[in-house]
């Protein structure tokens, strides 16, 4: 049985393709990154370097785009699993939307 990804369906389903370099996953990293204001640059190293050095304290931009990694991350991953289990489809548009609400609701509550 070969482990295609369930959000292109067309690679290999690895953790560095279903979270970075799927188009779906992609499309949603970029739509965050203008939000957000950082590189566009979606590889996994990438992600890795600009978490360690840029967004470390605790200012309120810093706390935003942590939270922003963090929801991300989380709903690709739930996407894919309610794509496997339930059958249930999200456009990028959608979980992009869902990332925005649960940030600012988070940093609303600090």
């Amino acid at each position: 049985m070969v482990n295609r990804c369930v959000l292109c369906e067309s690679s290999l389903e690895t953790h560095s393709h279903l979270f970075f370099e799927c188009p779906y996953s992609a499309a949603i990293w970029r739509a965050i990154a203008v939000w957000l204001k950082i590189s566009p640059d979606t590889s996994l190293p990438h992600l890795f370097h600009w978490y360690k050095v840029y967004n470390r304290g605790q200012g309120l931009v810093k706390k935003q785009r942590r939270c922003a990694l963090m929801c991300a991350l989380y709903l690709v991953w739930h996407e894919r699993n309610k794509r496997i289990f339930k059958g249930i489809q999200a456009t990028p548009v959608t979980i992009i939307r869902k990332i925005k609400v649960l940030v600012l609701l988070r940093l609303s509550s600090l």
